[in-house]
């Protein structure tokens, strides 16, 4: 898919066939259970709430929170934009394709529009980690900016710290769809700081900011072939990054 035509097809497959499906109510919210938590995570119940692992201050994973045919959806309207994009090769990504959508900082020409499904189900992780991380995480109420990247299974994202939110505690809403990864992160760049690794599969949604938001993270590692079921495009990893400032 390389032309304009392309684009809108796959925003409209979005609208319409693979539309995500957003949880309006907490006691229909089925699609977003967990079989099998994984870790050190709170008590299951029925609330959405004790389905969030509170990982450490200001970091919050949602494990499987999206369905498969979610990250199907998102899969579909993030793939083809991608391919169309170059390797990036520099200091901080190797082997990776990246494009942001959203608003663009001092521009009157914003880029392609995230999605308003994709939106909502940032905001609804958002209030999910605060609820987990009270005092911490505040929810993410104007996502602007979608970053959107794809990680082959040779490709690494080097340390680095993403731009802070228009309001402190306001979260960066990270969503993992295909094989597996190690996220590393610390507290600063300190050489003391202990680097801590996380391992995110499909589904799972990371929520960071607050007393995290200036966090120094890395993505060293694609496990390839580890997503069951597959997907037609495996192996590989998409991730879908939202936040609430244009950049």
């Amino acid at each position: 898919m390389g032309n304009d035509e392309d684009v809108d097809d796959v925003l409209n497959m979005l609208e319409s066939e693979h539309r995500l499906e957003i949880q309006k109510d907490r006691a229909n919210a089925t699609e977003f259970e967990v079989d099998e938590p994984r870790g050190k995570r709170q008590k299951s119940d029925s609330s959405d709430h004790n389905r969030a692992f509170h990982h450490s201050r200001g970091v919050v994973i949602l494990p499987g929170f999206l369905s498969h045919s979610q990250q199907l959806a998102m899969a579909s309207f993030a793939l083809p934009l991608l391919r169309k994009e170059k390797l990036a090769q520099n200091e901080v990504t190797k082997n990776m394709q990246q494009i942001t959508i959203g608003q663009k900082r001092g521009s009157a020409n914003n880029r392609i529009a995230i999605p308003t499904d994709l939106t909502q189900l940032a905001v609804r992780a958002s209030q999910l980690a605060a609820e987990a991380a009270p005092g911490e995480l505040r929810q993410l109420n104007n996502p602007r900016t979608c970053v959107l990247n794809w990680y082959r299974p040779d490709s690494k994202l080097g340390m680095h710290v993403d731009k802070c939110g228009s309001e402190r505690g306001v979260p960066v809403v990270s969503f993992s769809i295909g094989d597996t990864c190690d996220f590393v992160w610390k507290r600063s760049w300190a050489k003391k700081e202990k680097l801590i690794t996380i391992q995110l599969k499909s589904g799972d949604a990371l929520i960071f900011g607050g007393p995290a938001e200036g966090i120094v993270h890395s993505v060293p590692r694609i496990y390839a072939n580890s997503v069951n079921p597959s997907f037609d495009w495996s192996p590989g990893r998409l991730n879908v990054t939202i936040r609430d400032h244009a950049n």
